[in-house]
């Protein structure tokens, strides 16, 4: 045992950290045996298992290899061997955990305030991992891991005896549950929110007080309990703010895991917990003023991006807008000196607002991106707002935005200046006398030739080559007044803090006369040298003597830093924009981003020379005539456009940087990005709580609409009330509140959700379980509108309105045998001799004694309040309304007591009143003027028809009469031109139900069916070239009388009817009435028999006579 022990000893001492990695057989491959071999001699020797816990230094190596080794293969090797250890079985085949499980816990416990004490690493400390490793250094998560689990494998008569005699035991559980629950409120906030890193101890305290509280300990439902369930659920649900901008405490997705486990267990069979948790959880699915969701919703995908920065909407072609801006976002001196600006009377005083309004977006949003439309309607460029649908050159944008901004504040004119102005120096010196000619030259970007040029050198080179004027192109001296000789060059006076190049990719081909793009191969450096192009270069003997007069410091700085590109991709005629920029806050610097509209993420600058460069690319192609992979070469359409330039701060001989050149010293921002906090500057209060009101709601929708959520809530309603219901029988009713507000106003709102069946199912049983929470949930609809408006209206995904649908049936089933005798119970305040008369009673005073019949009265009100408006979607209401009236006389009666027919047929025809036939007699016919068609589709009102046909057949008594209201009748079979049926036919809506109607309307009244069938050929006169739906209804009647279905002797013969009229309508649409005649000779003996007896009147007519060739050969 000692040479065992000295081995892990000596491995768990500290060395060089350079030793670390020996390759395959490292330190944890000896780790790895010898706690192999130390595993399976203490399975076999019992007092090896003593031996082991006396050595001398155990303690010590044990914890220096559980928790302080810096390698996360020997610490995992380690804690892996001691579980199996206590876990094992020995040779003789009896369990050992009894005897190892506790002491070894009872040791590794005493190392558990250094565990806790352990913070994750600093991003930028952690190097690029594999996905799934862990960072090399000391940490807790396999020391909390082998704890949790010891404590979970604890014996059931320790576990006994710890919660009744805690003295004793080796093992307090109830006080280690107390300790742990202090420990992790007094914790700090160690997760950020974006590019966070694994609080592991956080994390494992979660752990491993779900395991203790498994175990039922009297802490669970004491105060201290409950109090820690509320700290547990601020934990994930706490909401940021300006002043609390690190909560919540749990932001990993590992960590909320272990949060959602931990309140699970807080509740599992412990009432009082359940309910507080679950008032806390009812509250975060009620209606509320950023409600409703939209329909398939998922926040995450909408998140700001993981590398800490926002993107800019594309509105159409704004991308040029995108790029700009974020180059100006992202120099930290321009964008608090932008941030800080007075907006108060300044010049272009609504492009700043907006300009602040964007930049603090980007800045502390939350979102993935901002929306720039306020901006574009406020911003104008050539005296026009911004078109969002046209493309404009960037390098125009950006000079543009540049001299507005310039002229704004005095102090953002001071910041333009210094960043971005520099000065440009035309000379001419003459030759043949002392004399020399100067203008200088302000400028924001430099414009450099891409045409037969191989990089940025080659340009600036061109730009202020030396021009030698002579001959006849001699230089008239302004002075003397003669021709004389002279060299005339260009060259850069004063260079700015932010050096900008326009790379000229777009000329013009005067053969052709089109503008075109140069796609040739121009490169530019990382480190720009400008020590060449200057003054004090080319012309010294100039400098010295400006220097003298104007006394400008020795120490100057011509080297710059590359810190964007700004790319184009396509033609000289249209094409796409986006950037690579450098971010320079400290702790990120040197790392580089795209921006590329609303998407941004990281950039490796390696690929800049094959990503900006331009030129030639060359990919393999299969020629199938020689049966070889051929090179093929073509142009990149993608190219480097503006280029952005920093200067170099001066090194002083001590190493550090000259404050004079470095400008954003005063007014960077904070080390983090997504921190969203400037050193020296704050926000307005207006914009902050703009911004910080949407940061709450989108943050609260990402903790919701997130499946660990949606597993978390599954558990909560569905498997921890059986826990429950054994000491708790009225908690079903709780659950199943909590189940249907959740479904309904969260779950089906999401994009992704898979359990959507089993929710259902839940909620279905719930239901079945719980007369109580039916009525609930129909009262609640009655109560308030807002479920079925959101759901049956307004939804456009026809499987959730179709799951509410049979929801709310099978709802109204369950309730059926205990309500259905009080649908039609009238209200008590009404005298009795009304009550005889039920057609005097007025419709809001019946139904009102059950939560069905009130569920019912509020669907109809939808009809007048919103339903107009979501006409394609309205299958499922009437067809739940259908459903309904299926269910029992009971039902149907009180749906025409409320008067459920004339509300449907108001709803329908709406404006339509007017549009209709008239069939009076005896007066002049009136011009109807066709209404534009409706944008819906009419076969969304297919069950409504249906349902105004079945009730009006169900309102017969025992007499076979129609007992349908004064209203009801009126609506259905009078007014002038019957306008119901009229405008149902003219729609083509459920023609077959139509002609059930129309039977049900006329059976023992053949005056109405005459009335009807003249008003349908009146209606093929007026519309004779849409008359096929009028055509087809005559068809199911006439057919209805061949087949007998009018069997009744009280049935009208409406063959007969049609035959009377169908010569009127010949005369309008002749050959669709002779088309229909001819279908329905061979189908109906009646018609046959009476074409053949009335031939003399037709046959000549359209056989001979008329004018119409189409006619005359359809007969």
């Amino acid at each position: 045992m000692p040479q065992l022990t000295s081995i892990l000893e000596e491995a768990s001492l500290p060395k060089d950290p350079n030793l670390y990695k020996t390759g395959f057989w490292g330190r944890a491959q000896v780790v790895h045996y010898a706690m192999s071999f130390l595993v399976s001699w203490l399975h076999c020797s019992e007092d090896a298992r003593q031996a082991l816990f006396q050595s001398p230094n155990f303690s010590v190596w044990l914890q220096r290899l559980v928790l302080e080794d810096p390698e996360p293969a020997v610490r995992r090797e380690v804690c892996s061997a001691v579980y199996r250890l206590c876990l094992g079985v020995s040779a003789s085949g009896d369990v050992l955990e009894s005897s190892l499980v506790a002491p070894m816990l009872s040791e590794l416990l005493l190392y558990l305030d250094k565990a806790e004490s352990m913070g994750p690493q600093k991003f930028e400390a952690i190097p690029a991992l594999e996905e799934g490793k862990e960072p090399y250094g000391p940490a807790c998560r396999d020391y909390f891991w082998l704890v949790a689990r010891l404590v979970d494998s604890l014996p059931e008569d320790l576990i006994k005896e710890s919660l009744e005699d805690p003295q004793n035991c080796v093992v307090d559980i109830n006080g280690l549950t107390n300790k742990i629950a202090r420990s992790l409120l007094s914790r700090d906030y160690l997760e950020t929110r974006h590019r966070t890193i694994d609080d592991d101890g956080l994390i494992g305290l979660l752990n491993l007080l779900t395991n203790l509280i498994k175990h039922r300990p009297p802490f669970q439902v004491s105060k201290q309990g409950q109090e820690l369930l509320v700290e547990v659920f601020n934990f994930l649900f706490a909401l940021p703010s300006p002043k609390l901008r690190h909560v919540p405490k749990c932001k990993s997705p590992r960590s909320r895991t272990a949060s959602y486990d931990l309140l699970v267990e807080l509740v599992k069979g412990a009432p009082q917990n359940y309910y507080i948790l679950h008032e806390k959880l009812l509250k975060q699915h009620q209606p509320g003023p950023h409600s409703p969701y939209p329909w398939d919703y998922w926040p995450h995908e909408d998140g700001r991006s993981e590398c800490g920065y926002v993107g800019l909407t594309n509105l159409g072609a704004t991308c040029y807008m995108a790029s700009c801006m974020q180059h100006l976002y992202m120099m930290p001196q321009a964008r608090a000196s932008i941030l800080a600006a007075n907006t108060e009377h300044s010049k272009h005083e609504p492009t700043l607002k907006e300009l602040q309004r964007m930049f603090a977006y980007l800045l502390e949003s939350e979102r993935k991106a901002y929306n720039p439309r306020s901006f574009c309607k406020v911003y104008t460029m050539d005296h026009q707002p911004l078109n969002t649908a046209e493309q404009k050159d960037m390098a125009e944008f950006f000079i543009d935005l540049v001299s507005k901004l310039e002229e704004m504040t005095p102090a953002l004119k001071t910041v333009v200046k210094k960043l971005f102005c520099g000065v440009l120096s035309n000379n001419v010196v003459s030759l043949d006398c002392d004399h020399v000619s100067r203008t200088l030259e302000e400028f924001y970007t430099v414009r450099c030739q891409v045409a037969d040029m191989r990089n940025l050198y080659e340009s600036l080179d061109e730009v202020t080559v030396k021009d030698t004027l002579e001959g006849d192109n001699m230089y008239t001296c302004s002075q003397c007044g003669k021709k004389v000789r002279a060299e005339k060059r260009a060259c850069f006076k004063k260079l700015p803090h932010i050096l900008c190049f326009n790379t000229m990719r777009y000329t013009f081909n005067m053969l052709t006369m089109l503008k075109e793009k140069v796609n040739t191969h121009f490169s530019f450096p990382l480190r720009l040298n400008m020590a060449g192009y200057v003054e004090k270069q080319l012309m010294p003997q100039h400098y010295q003597e400006d220097k003298l007069k104007q006394y400008e410091p020795e120490d100057e700085q011509y080297e710059y830093d590359l810190i964007g590109v700004t790319v184009h991709t396509g033609t000289a005629d249209g094409g796409h924009y986006y950037s690579f920029i450098k971010d320079r806050t400290a702790g990120s610097r040197d790392k580089w981003f795209l921006f590329n509209d609303a998407e941004v993420k990281p950039f490796d600058p390696n690929q800049i020379a094959a990503e900006c460069f331009g030129g030639e690319m060359t990919s393999k192609t299969y020629d199938s005539v020689t049966d070889k992979f051929m090179d093929f070469s073509f142009e990149k359409t993608n190219s480097a456009y503006m280029l952005f330039y920093e200067r170099c701060p001066i090194v002083t001989p001590e190493g550090s940087e000259s404050a004079s050149t470095a400008l954003e010293s005063g007014d960077s921002l904070s080390n983090h990005p997504s921190s969203s906090s400037i050193a020296t500057f704050e926000l307005s209060k207006e914009l902050e709580d703009w911004i910080w009101q949407d940061n709450m709601h989108f943050i609260q929708d990402k903790n919701i609409f997130e499946h660990t959520y949606f597993n978390f809530m599954w558990q909560i309603c569905g498997y921890i009330p059986q826990t429950i219901l054994p000491i708790e029988p009225d908690i079903t009713q709780k659950a199943a509140q909590l189940s249907t507000s959740f479904f309904i106003e969260t779950f089906i709102h999401a994009k992704e959700k898979p359990t959507m069946v089993q929710w259902v199912e839940l909620v279905t049983k719930q239901f079945n379980a719980c007369q109580e929470a039916c009525i609930w949930f129909l009262e609640h609809m009655a109560n308030d509108t807002w479920w079925p408006v959101q759901v049956l209206l307004k939804c456009p995904n026809q499987m959730v309105r179709q799951m509410f649908q049979r929801l709310c049936i099978h709802v109204i089933q369950r309730l059926k045998q205990s309500h259905s005798s009080l649908y039609l119970e009238i209200d008590r305040d009404i005298p009795a001799s009304l009550k005889e008369d039920n057609k005097a009673i007025e419709p809001s005073k019946i139904g009102n004694a059950s939560c069905v019949t009130k569920f019912i009265k509020t669907l109809l009100s939808l009809m007048e309040h919103g339903a107009k408006a979501h006409l394609k979607h309205l299958t499922e209401y009437f067809g739940f309304l259908y459903e309904f009236s299926k269910m029992g006389e009971e039902e149907s009666k009180f749906l025409l007591a409320v008067g459920a027919i004339h509300s449907m047929v108001h709803f329908y025809l709406g404006q339509k009143a007017n549009d209709f036939v008239d069939v009076s007699e005896g007066e002049e016919e009136e011009e109807v003027v066709a209404l534009p068609n409706d944008k819906y589709k009419p076969a969304s009102l297919d069950k409504m028809i249906t349902l105004i046909a079945s009730l009006v057949e169900k309102s017969r008594d025992s007499n076979v009469k129609l007992q349908l209201s004064e209203k009801d009748y009126g609506a259905v079979a009078e007014g002038k031109g019957f306008p119901f049926l009229y405008q149902q036919i003219k729609d083509n809506i459920n023609l077959q139900q139509t002609r059930n109607l129309i039977h049900s309307l006329c059976r023992g009244n053949n005056q109405l069916a005459q009335s009807i069938i003249c008003m349908i050929s009146q209606a093929i006169s007026r519309h004779s070239d849409t008359s096929q739906p009028f055509f087809k209804i005559l068809t199911l009647l006439t057919e209805s009388t061949a087949q007998g279905s009018g069997g009744s002797s009280s049935q009208p013969c409406f063959t007969q009817l049609v035959l009377q009229k169908v010569w009127e309508a010949a005369e309008c649409c002749p050959y669709s009435a002779l088309d229909w005649l001819a279908l329905q000779v061979t189908r109906n003996r009646l018609v046959h028999q009476w074409v053949l007896s009335s031939m003399d009147s037709w046959l000549e007519h359209f056989l001979i006579a008329h004018s119409n060739q189409r006619v005359r050969n359809g007969m």
